[in-house]
C-alpha cells in the first residue's frame, strides 16, 4: 500500500513538472512582416536604453523585433540591419531635442535609416517644441532620416509619422548615379508635419500605397504633402494626398528631378493641387508622368507648370478645382482653374486627359512656350466655366478648336503663379 502511494506521488510531481515550461526557454517570437528575412532576431523590451544597445549590436542580417509600447530618444538603425515594432499601431517611437548651438538650431531627428536598413510597423513622433536651449532659436525636426545609397536597398513599411517639420527626409550620400531605387516605401501615412515626405540630393524613391495628409504649419514650404527636388527620381503608385494645409504635390526639375505618378489621387488640398516648377525634359523624354491620376477638388489650381518642359498626362482627370479669392497686381479675384500652363512652360502632351468642372478654366495658358499639345484633351463645363483659355502665348497651342478662346488684348485672366520657395534644413 505504502508503494502504490509513493507511485503516485512520483507521477503526480512528474505530472506537475512537465506543465510548467523550462526556466531558460526562450520567448516565443512575433511573427514578421510579410518577406522579411533575418539572419537573426533579437526581441527588445520597449525601452529607449534597450533598444539602443540593441541596436548598436545588431550585425548585418539582424531583425530587430521592438515590443508594443512607447520609447522616447533618437535612434540609428545600422547599414543592413532591420527594427520592426511587434504589431502594427502598438510600437511608439518618439524623438528628444538636442541643441546644436553652432548651427543656431535645436534638432530632432527620430530615426536614421542608414543604407540597406529596413522599419516596418513603427509609429514615429517628433517631439513637440519645448523651451530652447541657449544660443538657439529655432527648431527642427525630422521623423524619418533615409542615408541613401546606390549600393544598397532601405525599404519601409507600414510606417505612421507625425509632428515634424520633415516626416520622411530621403537623401543619396553615394552611388547615386545607379539606376533604380535606393529606398521602397510602402503604405507610408504621413500627417500633422510641415512636409510629409522630402526627396532631395538624387535620392531615388519608390512610394507604393500610403496616405499623406493634413500636413501644415508656418513656414516656408510648410503645409506640402510631397516635394520632390535636386535631382531626386521619385516614382509613387497607388497613394493619397489630401487635405494638405498648401498643396499636394510640389516638383522643383532643377537638378534633373524626374517624376512618375500612376494612380495617384490628388485631392482637397487648400492652395493647389500641384505644382512643376524648372523642370528640364522634352515630350520625347518627359521629367513628369502622369498616368491614371486623379487632381480633383483643390482650390485655385488643380496642376500648375511653372517655367518647365517635358510633361506627359496620360489617362488622367482633372475635375472641380475651387473657386478662391487670390491676391495680385493689386487686387482680388477669384482663381480655379484646373491646368494651368505658364511662364514659358512647354513640351507638354495630353492622353486622354479629362477636364472636368474646374470653377474658373478648363485649363489657362499665359505666355505657353512652343509645343503644347492638348488634342487629347477632353473639356466639360458648366455655367459660367470656361473652356482652355490661351492669352499672351506666341504659339499654338493643339487643341479642340471649340474647347479654346483667346481673350483680347487688355482683357485677360489675372493669376497668381510662381515658383515656390524651397524649405532649408
Amino acid at each position: 500500500m505504502a508503494t502504490r502511494s509513493w507511485r503516485s506521488s512520483l507521477l503526480l510531481l512528474l505530472a506537475g513538472l512537465a506543465a510548467c515550461p523550462a526556466e531558460n526557454e526562450p520567448e516565443p517570437l512575433p511573427s514578421l512582416p510579410e518577406g522579411v528575412t533575418c539572419t537573426q532576431t533579437t526581441l527588445v523590451a520597449a525601452d529607449s536604453a534597450a533598444l539602443t544597445d540593441a541596436l548598436a549590436q545588431a550585425q548585418a542580417g539582424t531583425c530587430v523585433v521592438l515590443r508594443s509600447g512607447s520609447v522616447q530618444g533618437s535612434f540609428t538603425v545600422p547599414k543592413s540591419v532591420t527594427l520592426i515594432g511587434e504589431a502594427q499601431n502598438s510600437t511608439v517611437i518618439t524623438g528628444v531635442w538636442e541643441a546644436m548651438p553652432e548651427a543656431d538650431v535645436m534638432v530632432s531627428t527620430v530615426l536614421r535609416l542608414l543604407p540597406g536598413a529596413g522599419l516596418y510597423r513603427v509609429q514615429v513622433r517628433a517631439p513637440a517644441p519645448t523651451t530652447l536651449a541657449e544660443g538657439t532659436s529655432r527648431f527642427e525636426s525630422r521623423g524619418l532620416a533615409l542615408k541613401l545609397s546606390g549600393a544598397s536597398l532601405v525599404q519601409v513599411s507600414e510606417v505612421e509619422v507625425s509632428n515634424a517639420n520633415f516626416g520622411v527626409l530621403g537623401i543619396c550620400e553615394e552611388g547615386c548615379e545607379r539606376p533604380g531605387f535606393f529606398a521602397v516605401i510602402n503604405d507610408l501615412f504621413a500627417h500633422d508635419n510641415a512636409v510629409g515626405l522630402w526627396a532631395y540630393n538624387n535620392a531615388a524613391v519608390q512610394l507604393v500605397g500610403g496616405h499623406i495628409a493634413n500636413q501644415s504649419g508656418i513656414g516656408v514650404a510648410a503645409g506640402i504633402g510631397v516635394i520632390a527636388s535636386h535631382g531626386a527620381r521619385l516614382d509613387m503608385t497607388g497613394t493619397s494626398l489630401t487635405s494638405n494645409g498648401l498643396m499636394g504635390m510640389l516638383v522643383d526639375g532643377e537638378g534633373g528631378t524626374d517624376v512618375a505618378l500612376t494612380q495617384v489621387s490628388i485631392t482637397d488640398n487648400q492652395e493647389a493641387g500641384m505644382q512643376v516648377q524648372k523642370l528640364a525634359g522634352t515630350a520625347a523624354a518627359p521629367k513628369l508622368r502622369l498616368n491614371g491620376c486623379a487632381i480633383e477638388r483643390n482650390r485655385r489650381l488643380g496642376l500648375g507648370l511653372v517655367a518647365s518642359s517635358g510633361v506627359q498626362l496620360k489617362r488622367s482627370r482633372i475635375a472641380s478645382t475651387v473657386l478662391a479669392p487670390t491676391t495680385g497686381n493689386l487686387s482680388v479675384y477669384n482663381m480655379g482653374d484646373g491646368l494651368g500652363v505658364f511662364e514659358q512652360s512647354s513640351e507638354i502632351v495630353a492622353e486622354e486627359l479629362a477636364l472636368e468642372d474646374n470653377g474658373r478654366t478648363q485649363a489657362l495658358v499665359d505666355g505657353g512656350g512652343a509645343n503644347i499639345d492638348l488634342r487629347g484633351a477632353s473639356t466639360q463645363s458648366h455655367a459660367g466655366q470656361r473652356g482652355i483659355v490661351v492669352q499672351r502665348t506666341a504659339g499654338s497651342v493643339q487643341a479642340p478648336p471649340a474647347s479654346v478662346e483667346t481673350p483680347a488684348a487688355g482683357s485677360e485672366l489675372p493669376f497668381k503663379a510662381s515658383p515656390e520657395m524651397l524649405p532649408a534644413h
